[in-house]
């Protein structure tokens, strides 16, 4: 029989290696074995979707443990209390994510906030360290497209020293890049 934890590399990949609620990336967190697989209406009240892959979100511990196996009643249905789909709802139409600390932008939003704690300090912390370290890719990038510009110029210019130098500063700096997208981007595994 099949079961949903087979579906956890391909939901990896079409959330984009982050989870779907906090868009806390793999590599922020240390891999992917903290990360789960949500079960958007839960299994208790939904054992007909266990395996139904629409109703499989990629989380991260946290958001998981938080969200549980919430479930709205009718009470709370009719005051939002519903937890934002990251398969069916735009997340920026419920929750303001424009700043570190998210704040939400209809009820639903609001409630989604609150249930996953979505505006605690250590997540804001990490979205401000993540765009730190996305500044520090782009200047880096800059410079070593500078560079390159300047060993263009060395070659046309045959200045042998000049020439080694550039080439081990873009080396250098291209690595670099790399080392610090992959604290921040992709699989972590």
């Amino acid at each position: 029989m099949t079961t949903y934890r087979i579906y956890k590399p391909k939901l990896r990949a079409e959330f984009s290696y982050q989870c779907a609620y906090c868009q806390t990336r793999e590599p922020e967190v240390g891999g992917c074995k903290s990360f789960h697989i949500d079960h958007y209406r839960p299994k208790k009240k939904f054992p007909d979707l266990i395996n139904a892959y629409n109703n499989l979100i990629y989380a991260c511990r946290d958001c998981n443990t938080y969200k549980q196996d919430y479930w709205p009643n009718f009470a709370e249905l009719l005051r939002g209390y519903i937890i934002v789909n990251p398969r069916e709802d735009h997340i920026e139409t419920h929750i303001d994510t424009s700043k570190f600390i998210w704040r939400g932008k209809t009820s639903r939003g609001n409630w989604t906030v609150k249930k996953l704690r979505l505006d605690s300090t250590i997540l804001s912390q990490r979205r401000e360290d993540r765009i730190r370290i996305e500044n520090k890719i782009q200047k880096l990038a800059d410079v070593v497209e500078d560079a390159k510009i300047n060993l263009e110029i060395a070659k046309q210019e045959q200045d042998w020293k000049k020439i080694e130098a550039l080439n081990k500063f873009i080396m250098d700096e291209t690595n670099n890049i790399d080392s610090f997208k992959r604290k921040i981007i992709g699989p972590m595994d």
